[in-house]
């Protein structure tokens, strides 16, 4: 049976078809598409395919017209979302499908076009989190969405009681309240974290308020054309809604040091906070960074899949950098995949797990792992319990320092406890990111391509008594 004569046959089988393809001709009529039978023939081909034969390539062999026309019939929105929501889907394939759409650069930015714009407008959920998607055409889906997503919260809220009933007259606050001020919070935190991280010139990457607790991934910078970009990956307690904002302006921070150290090239730094980092009590345990390893495995793959489709990559394009509890997401990341990460850098690191012998093990180029923690940090140790000091010489990572320091004329302050923003923020001390200091410096430097200028940092001397060794 050819593909035509299966089309035929269902609609000689059942009469109800001929609705669909009347609601097809409608459309095409609505979208204005001049010439029917050719575009009536590629959109209903596509409808009426055996389960499990409709692709990707179907959709991309639609023009604007025919893919507007298409997307007014009722129900295929719902085809095309569940198309690209099923498990497993490569970004790889992704990346060619949406590249294949069409869209052009003019002057180094990318410019969507008309058959992306229509998905962008019909199905921006989708779009906005998919990787292989381009960071520009995500952007556009996610603040188109996010707008959405405040109308949705405050009318929900509107007609969601605070407080329910309880025993003995008492009454219990409401988890669907609970649940809908926490998505509300997480908006207001992706707003400023946006404000921090360039405003307009920001990149909405990606953001998920239903699928478990809120996640998100704000970009200082285009990761679709810079000449550099970092995943900057936070720790313990940072979540959308208590922390991004901060965060934000860490990564907004390294991007513009970045800048002043190499001002001939361009840059991007992601806040990455897609996954949902441990608590206090939790802090011990792996759980949530092997979670949160999957996910960022997932989103590298992507970014590699959109910068090779564009054209664009190199071996020295990713970077990564991590703190605290980040530390152990990543390694975890970089032990499981080659990811084509440039350099991997650890601020205060909360540990690696044993079974990853040394930085061999981490899948970036020898000599590229680095890692600082300051004498005044306190806390990063707690988090080690169990778990590997990457500073151990036995570990292979330069260490480089976090400490007060003159470097080429210029005072830098150094970090004074665990945090990454201290000083920013009205505090007395400096936190690693905080503009100004070495560690800022020093992580501009490994991100870049030039860990050979770092200032050294001291080693510990052997392995905290409660480390499990290998």
């Amino acid at each position: 049976v050819t593909f035509v004569s299966g089309f035929e046959e269902l609609l000689t089988e059942n009469a109800a078809d001929a609705t669909w393809l009347e609601q097809i001709a409608a459309a095409f009529e609505a979208a204005g598409s001049g010439s029917l039978p050719e575009t009536m023939l590629n959109s209903a081909l596509i409808m009426y395919a055996p389960p499990g034969q409709v692709g990707l390539n179907d959709f991309g062999a639609l023009n604007a017209a025919q893919l507007k026309a298409w997307l007014a019939v009722p129900g295929n929105k719902d085809r095309l979302q569940g198309l690209l929501e099923q498990p497993g889907l490569d970004s790889v394939v992704i990346a060619e499908w949406w590249g294949g759409l069409g869209h052009t650069i003019v002057d180094g930015a990318i410019e969507p076009g008309e058959a992306q714009l229509l998905l962008i407008e019909a199905i921006p959920g989708v779009i906005g989190n998919l990787n292989g998607i381009t960071a520009t055409a995500r952007n556009l889906a996610n603040r188109k969405r996010f707008f959405t997503e405040q109308d949705r919260i405050n009318a929900e809220l509107a007609r969601t009681p605070h407080l329910l009933p309880a025993s003995q007259g008492m009454s219990m606050t409401n988890p669907a309240w609970t649940r809908l001020q926490t998505q509300q919070k997480a908006l207001n935190g992706i707003t400023d974290a946006l404000r921090n991280a360039g405003g307009t010139k920001a990149v909405l990457l990606g953001f998920d308020l239903t699928h478990g607790s809120p996640k998100a991934q704000v970009s200082a910078g285009n990761p679709d054309t810079a000449d550099y970009v970092t995943y900057a990956v936070s720790g313990m307690l940072i979540t959308p809604q208590s922390g991004f904002n901060d965060w934000a302006t860490n990564a907004n921070n390294l991007k513009r040091q970045q800048q002043r150290l190499f001002p001939g090239e361009s840059f991007a730094v992601v806040a990455w906070i897609n996954y949902e980092p441990p608590t206090v009590p939790t802090v011990n345990s792996g759980d949530a960074a092997r979670a949160g390893a999957e996910r960022f495995v997932t989103d590298l793959q992507g970014f590699n899949a959109v910068r090779e489709g564009l054209g664009n990559r190199t071996t020295e394009t990713l970077h990564v950098l991590a703190h605290s509890y980040g530390n152990t997401v990543t390694s975890n990341a970089l032990a499981a995949a080659e990811l084509n990460v440039a350099s991997f850098t650890m601020l205060g690191s909360a540990g690696i797990e044993k079974e990853i012998r040394n930085a061999g093990d981490l899948h970036v180029p020898a000599g590229q792992v680095y890692t600082t923690e300051a004498s005044g940090d306190g806390l990063a140790d707690l988090g080690r319990f169990q778990r590997q000091d990457p500073r151990l010489e036995s570990f292979g990572a330069k260490v480089f320092s976090s400490e007060e320091a003159t470097i080429e004329g210029t005072r830098y302050e150094g970090t004074t406890e665990h945090n990454t923003l201290v000083n920013e923020k009205g505090g007395g001390g400096y936190g690693y990111l905080d503009k100004g200091t070495t560690a800022l410096y020093e992580a501009a430097l490994t991100t870049t391509g030039n860990g050979d200028r770092i200032l050294p940092g001291a080693r510990p001397v052997s392995p905290p008594a409660g480390f499990a060794g290998r």
